[in-house]
């Protein structure tokens, strides 16, 4: 499998901390192929879509388990949040269809 040039140092940090999960699987292949297709939306998009970049990402993910999963321990959610999350969603989205107008999936193929 060839390697993404974008992305390549985020992919190694995460392997050096242990972040990136392994599986086992009959047809590794097909498995690789399957997590590659949902996986490095940061490291692959961000310069692309400002939205996917990792700080910001991060942020969407940890608001949305804290809204999700009750913690007593975080802050509460605000409308400031909320409107925040909204707005990095939106730009995700837009930029997203940019991408694919400008580069169809075709090309990963």
């Amino acid at each position: 499998m060839a390697r993404w040039r974008q992305g390549a140092r985020a992919v190694q940090f995460l392997i050096s901390r242990g972040r990136l999960e392994s599986f086992a699987a009959a047809d590794l292949a097909a498995l690789a192929d399957a997590q590659i297709a949902r996986a490095a939306v940061s490291a692959q998009f961000a310069a692309d879509i400002p939205a996917f970049a990792k700080p910001t990402f991060e942020r969407l993910r940890r608001t949305r388990h804290t809204a999700q999963y009750f913690d007593p321990s975080a802050a509460p959610l605000t409308k400031a949040d909320a409107s925040w999350a909204i707005s990095k969603a939106t730009a995700a989205v837009s930029g997203a269809r940019a991408l694919l107008a400008k580069s169809p999936p075709e090309r990963f193929s």
